[in-house]
């Protein structure tokens, strides 16, 4: 399971319950509250406010206006990086009423207005319980937690790797190739997985590494 951002918080929610239907997890980007120490930043402060997230989200905003609140939350360099057609996508989707009262709640349900609620929050004892091989790449300026600050509650969690790369909040955007790569090398299908082989290859199943 690789997640960015919220995605990484629901796959290690997730694995910390003692499932094992998660083979391993890939967590890009600060795994949304998940780690101890987070701060819920502007613009996402206004998301937790009842009524008001629905209104923010679903206010005109033109494509430049968008990507300058987007870089608030993500970082400058990697919204840069990103595609004009991926920043269209997410400014006309969060608009739709369906999606701005889906988003708006979970920030409600999650966070407070500079804190995440201590429920969304794992505790060192859920983080110690996560025996699901997990993997961390961080941006070095993440804005909701520095990786220094990260880095003891990623500890807690036996066997896990944290790889820091040049970035914000989506490291992946900034740097994608090398994104891939750690992902590429560091990563494996479950044991026995089949996998959908291209075009002239044939197909063969995978054991971990």
């Amino acid at each position: 399971m690789i997640g960015h951002s919220l995605g990484g918080m629901f796959a290690l929610w997730h694995v910390a319950t003692g499932s094992g239907r998660i083979c391993q997890v890939v967590a890009i980007g600060e795994p949304g509250v998940a780690l101890p120490g987070v701060s819920v930043r502007m613009p996402l402060s206004l998301l937790t406010v009842r009524g008001l997230g629905v209104a923010v989200l679903r206010s005109p905003s033109p494509h430049r206006v968008y990507r300058a609140l987007l870089a608030q939350g993500q970082g400058a360099a990697d919204v840069a990086a990103a595609p004009d057609p991926l920043i269209e996508a997410l400014r006309l989707s969060v608009r739709r009423p369906g999606n701005a009262r889906t988003v708006a709640s979970l920030m409600y349900a999650i966070d407070r207005f500079r804190r995440p609620r201590p429920e969304s929050v794992l505790t060192s004892a859920e983080l110690a319980a996560i025996t699901t091989p997990t993997i961390f790449i961080l941006g070095s300026d993440d804005p909701y937690l520095p990786v220094e600050r990260a880095r003891p509650s990623i500890d807690q969690i036996h066997g896990a790797r944290l790889y820091e790369m040049p970035g914000g909040h989506a490291p992946w955007l900034a740097g994608a190739q090398h994104a891939a790569e750690l992902i590429a090398t560091h990563s494996h299908p479950a044991a026995g997985l089949q996998l959908t082989p291209a075009p002239g290859e044939s197909p063969q199943a995978s054991a971990p590494a």
